[in-house]
């Protein structure tokens, strides 16, 4: 929340939304009268972020639900094929 005598950088800065970098940009711009476009691209720049780590979140949840289910269908491949072998065994 903007307190009195705060300026918009300080208090994105304080609240942690913004880098100190990002904070300075946003500064910067809002004294020369495009502080709009770069919080455009600012957006757009965090979208690009985010969107990266889901994508790589997403490769990693789908490797890892690969081997589960390769550990699942050999485990019950194996529990169907010993009984049959037993019983082939037994019977040659």
């Amino acid at each position: 929340m903007l307190e009195a005598d705060e300026k918009p950088e300080e208090a994105f800065k304080k609240s942690g939304l913004l880098s100190s970098l990002h904070s300075k940009m946003f500064g910067v711009a809002r004294m020369s009268g495009s502080g709009d476009s770069i919080l455009f691209k600012l957006v757009g720049r965090f979208d690009a972020d985010i969107n990266s780590k889901l994508n790589s979140l997403a490769s990693v949840i789908e490797t890892v639900l690969v081997v589960v289910l390769s550990v699942i269908v050999g485990a019950v491949l194996i529990s169907v094929m010993m009984p049959l072998m037993s019983v082939i065994a037994s019977i040659g």
